[in-house]
């Protein structure tokens, strides 16, 4: 449980009371919503443009335009469907055009390719594309008559309205029915003339030659609706949060496009959980895989990394996603994709940042993967531009590295991120390593963590708790316990905290501290600083239950040698679904003088049918919505105590008297027993302690001290000389006594 601990409040020493506490509901999980009835447009750096809407995705080139369609997660791979201009005919004359273009957008949702006679150009909507077919002038002497030749694994068939479809077991696409309209408003059906190679559109002679120039052609081209409503699976979520523009958070998503495409998106929630804008990072056909994000405080910026797999590209690649503020919204804008490397045995990146909002300070991101049993890193600026690739040195197997989410905030001494990985030394007994290393790239040695014949996987590790003496900071992992003729075999997690590369606790099973029962799984923790206390946050599962349960917790280092709880364990999310991969991060992490987190998980609701969603914690103890700030004792005239701002360690409170109609005192000291002063007015500040401040306003920075947990402060105004109070043994009236519980 907390420990109570006396602390020096102005120059007065208080005694510190202990009531019983409990740990905070986190907030309600929401799910990560993603862009619904919008299209997206984007140039990766490809070369081509991209676009994204509700249940298909295209790229445009000089060529023409890769129409694909979402056929759901259980899809194999995709099933594009590329169309290409190669023939304009007037009459039985071929129509010069150019068969190579430069596709541009137009404004937000319009791409246009000039090729002399004709523009190409796409209407796109978020439930599919018009294709269109510009003609500022052309012959009348005869029909005129677009040809396109088709490439795709769909089979193609024409339809009897004019339309045409391509499909397989999965679904297809839809190409409308072709109609002609002129600059006056007159409309025509085209003449559809189909084979599985090549689709021809005719304008009927007629129509040509009393037309207004110019002149279009569009049809629509839409997935095809063969299957039920297709749910897009959305998995592995991680989180970061930046104090730009009030603070935000941004959680990346991993969506699956099919089984060989995964996209990744970033959503932002401000700091009260409201959601902001929504932008992909890559939804090109490389597939993005096992997405993780870090931030930039002055450069109001994300980093988002990933692991690409494909037949086209491998290795680790990384997107900036800049913050701006339009309208007085931020607003997210991914900028080109970086091929960080590009080997195919590179795989579970990483990414910290930087937390600091002094600019004179060089501000690097630090990238971390495994490649071939070695872990590597390499420093990214907020430009995209790249230092050298370096390797952690180890005698084993080096896997599964994880880094800080910050090197640290602008008060940190010390500005350096930490880097815990695995070393196996058997398929049957991994140990725990980490490795500091500096904002300007300065490597320290590595040191051992969690060593011996336990198995220790899955380590993760907090950003420091700077506003602390020591800059400490917290690594997690979880251990393998085998069984025995009564216990059955299962995992428990493990944490210790360090100051540099010094444990300043022993490894602590946290299954225990925290109350869990030890024959249930506990796994895949998470952890991060709120600059003074860690969250730490873990999925649990009974013994033989599919169901996984993620729990966020918090603890603290007491009398500088041991850790203790702030707030045991409570349960994220209820479902009867599993709940998995919990990442978290803290507002501290990112910049802010603010102490709270948000954490993001998936659940699986069935084989195919994945869902992120996240919720808002605080990591303090207690409580209900006023206990905190808890008005215990009724006032006895006009004048009134107000507060403001959250008795947490490290932040700012405020206490003001208002309503005086003599001289108004602010008394601070301990809780007693009411003191009658007379029949009406009782005093609760302790006489024997309390110091007197004449003032209406005080303001007062809660010290950083763990050992301040869940002490208690009364604080009460005195209206000295006020009518209609006592008289004896002063001439005052009273306010309520206002208790304040320190998080």
């Amino acid at each position: 449980m907390p420990h109570s601990s006396p602390f020096l409040l102005l120059p007065l020493l208080l005694t510190a009371l202990l009531a019983p506490l409990t740990a905070q509901q986190p907030a309600a999980s929401a799910t990560l919503q993603l862009p619904r009835g919008t299209v997206h447009l984007d140039q990766p750096g490809d070369g081509r443009i991209w676009a994204k809407g509700d249940d298909w995705k295209a790229s445009f080139g000089a060529d023409g335009v890769a129409f694909v369609p979402f056929l759901g997660a259980a899809a194999p791979r995709n099933f594009p469907l590329a169309l290409q201009l190669v023939r304009v005919t007037s009459g039985v004359r071929d129509v010069p055009f150019a068969a190579v273009g430069r596709p541009l957008p137009r404004g937000e949702a319009r791409i246009e390719i000039a090729r002399g006679s004709v523009v190409e150009a796409y209407d796109l909507r978020a439930g599919g594309i018009e294709q269109m077919f510009v003609f500022v002038d052309a012959p009348r002497n005869g029909a005129l008559a677009v040809e396109l030749a088709i490439t795709s694994e769909l089979h193609g068939e024409a339809l009897a309205d004019g339309a045409c479809r391509f499909r397989n077991e999965h679904g297809g696409v839809d190409i409308g029915k072709a109609t002609v309209i002129d600059a006056a408003g007159r409309t025509a059906p085209c003449t559809l003339s189909f084979t599985p190679e090549r689709l021809r559109w005719t304008v009927p002679a007629e129509f040509v030659a009393a037309a207004t120039f110019p002149l279009t052609i569009d049809p629509l081209i839409t997935t095809s609706g063969l299957l039920p409503a297709q749910v897009t699976p959305l998995l592995l979520p991680d989180v970061a949060f930046v104090g730009s523009w009030g603070g935000w958070y941004g959680a990346v998503i991993e969506e699956i496009f099919s089984a060989t495409d995964h996209d990744v998106v970033i959503v932002a929630r401000d700091s009260a959980g409201n959601l902001g804008d929504t932008e992909y990072v890559d939804f090109t056909s490389v597939s993005w895989i096992r997405p993780k994000v870090a931030s930039h405080r002055t450069a109001s910026q994300f980093l988002c990394v990933a692991q690409r797999a494909g037949s086209s590209a491998f290795g680790i690649a990384a997107r900036l996603v800049d913050f701006s503020a339009l309208g007085g919204f931020p607003t997210l804008s991914a900028l080109g994709q970086i091929p960080v490397t590009t080997t195919i045995f590179e795989a579970r990146p990483d990414v910290g940042g930087d937390g600091s909002i002094l600019s004179a300070l060089p501000g690097d991101y630090c990238i971390t993967w495994e490649a071939n049993g070695a872990v590597f890193y390499r420093r990214i600026d907020t430009t995209g531009a790249f230092g050298i690739v370096q390797t952690i040195p180890s005698t084993q197997p080096a896997t599964n590295a994880r880094i800080a989410k910050s090197c640290g905030s602008n008060l940190a001494a010390v500005a350096d991120w930490t880097i815990v990985y695995e070393q196996e030394v058997n398929a049957s007994d991994h140990d725990i390593w980490g490795m500091r290393l500096s904002r300007t790239g300065q490597a320290g040695v590595p040191f051992a963590i969690a060593t011996g014949p336990t198995d220790d996987r899955h380590a993760e590790v907090s950003a420091k708790a700077d506003l602390i003496a020591g800059e400490p900071w917290m690594v997690v992992w979880d251990r393998f316990v085998p069984g025995g003729p009564f216990t059955f075999a299962h995992f428990d997690i493990h944490g210790a905290v360090y100051s540099q590369d010094s444990a300043i606790t022993p490894a602590t099973n946290l299954t225990s501290l925290l109350l869990r029962t030890t024959s249930f799984d506990q796994t895949n923790p998470c952890v991060d600083s709120d600059g003074i206390r860690f969250a730490v946050g873990f999925a649990e599962r009974p013994q033989a239950v599919a169901d996984v349960q993620p729990y966020l917790a918090t603890v603290h280092v007491a009398n500088g040698s041991s850790l203790d709880v702030t707030a045991y364990a409570e349960l994220l999310n209820a479902s009867a679904s599993p709940d998995d991969h919990l990442q978290i991060t803290s507002e501290h992490s990112g910049g802010a003088s603010t102490s709270g987190y948000m954490a993001v998980w998936d659940v699986t609701l069935s084989s195919n049918v994945v869902t992120s969603v996240g919720a808002l914690y605080q990591g303090h103890v207690n409580i209900s919505s006023a206990s905190y700030f808890a008005h215990i004792l009724n006032g006895c005239g006009q004048m009134q105590i107000t507060e403001a701002g959250l008795p947490a360690l490290g932040q700012v409170i405020s206490i003001t008297l208002v309503g005086a109609q003599g001289i108004p005192i602010l008394a601070l000291g301990t809780s007693v027993p009411p003191i009658p002063l007379c029949v009406a007015c009782e005093l609760g500040v302790d006489p024997a302690t309390a110091v007197l401040l004449l003032t209406t306003n005080y303001s007062l920075q809660i010290p950083a001290d763990t050992a301040l947990i869940a002490t208690q402060v009364a604080a009460q105004g005195i209206d000295f000389l006020a009518p209609g109070g006592c008289a004896s043994p002063i001439l005052a009236t009273l306010t309520d006594e206002l208790l304040i519980t320190l998080l």
